[in-house]
């Protein structure tokens, strides 16, 4: 990671930096989804959902289905 870089990640929120991290690791390994239970803005995870649509899972509001989803997968 560049320096220039570390200093906008510490301007950032830790949500902000999960999303954006979860994004480049995404951009680097095909194989990276993201799953959430209906909270993709609120984690960060807005960039990663306009970029990889295909890649994103969102199971509504249903924890527990998030878990038996992230298991199957």
């Amino acid at each position: 990671m560049k320096i220039p870089e570390l200093g906008l990640m510490s301007k950032l929120g830790p949500r902000a930096n999960y999303g954006q991290a979860l994004l480049e690791l995404a951009n680097t390994y095909e194989d990276v989804l993201a799953a959430t239970a209906d909270l993709g803005v609120s984690s960060g995870l807005d960039r990663f959902m306009k970029t990889f649509p295909d890649r994103f899972i969102n199971v509504g509001i249903a924890e527990q289905n998030l878990i038996g989803v992230s298991s199957g997968l």
